[in-house]
Parts: C-alpha cells; sequence; structure tokens
C-alpha cells in the first residue's frame, strides 16, 4: 500500500513512528490492523496467518517495544532531537 497514491490508500497502511520505542507499536498496529482487516497487497494466506497470530496473541510486558527498539539500533535507526527516526550511524552492536 505504500506505493499507492495517498487518496487510495486504506487506513493504517503507512505509520511513522517518532521514536524508537514506537516501533513496537506501529508494527504491531500494522500486523494485527491493516495487514489484516483491509490491506488488499497481501496474499490471502499471509493474511490467514497474522489472523491466527492476532488471535492467540498473549499480552507480554512490554519486552517487545526494547526488541524493536535494539533492532532498529542495530540497523542504524536514530531518534533525531527535533522527532522522528532517521538512518543514521550509531555504536550500537549486537550482542
Amino acid at each position: 500500500c505504500a506505493i499507492l497514491p495517498p487518496s487510495i490508500r486504506l487506513k493504517g497502511a503507512i505509520y511513522y513512528p517518532t521514536s524508537l520505542q514506537a516501533l513496537y507499536q506501529a508494527a504491531q498496529n500494522m500486523t494485527t490492523g491493516h495487514f489484516v482487516d483491509s490491506c488488499k497487497s497481501i496474499d490471502i494466506n499471509s493474511q490467514e496467518q497474522l489472523q491466527n497470530f492476532k488471535e492467540s496473541q498473549v499480552s507480554s510486558s512490554h519486552g517487545g517495544k526494547k526488541y524493536w527498539a535494539d533492532c532498529a539500533k542495530a540497523l542504524g535507526i536514530i531518534e533525531m532531537e527535533q522527532g522522528g527516526l532517521c538512518y543514521g550511524s550509531t555504536s550500537f552492536k549486537i550482542p
């Protein structure tokens, strides 16, 4: 959906997380909302797998936020001082 013109994108097609900690929630919104409920660009098998995951999901103690933030750092994504994320240099190493 990201390649579609903004005027015809369905709800939740694109998220712009403003911090590393917000990546996890954005991913959750995409996988349990847009991809399952409205996306026409994802194949039915993938939608069914995501729906099964959504239905079997168990609440966690926010461990996912740190994992997503750490992985983003490892890929070179940094938080900008004025807000938002971008690729930049980082000294973060994958354990």
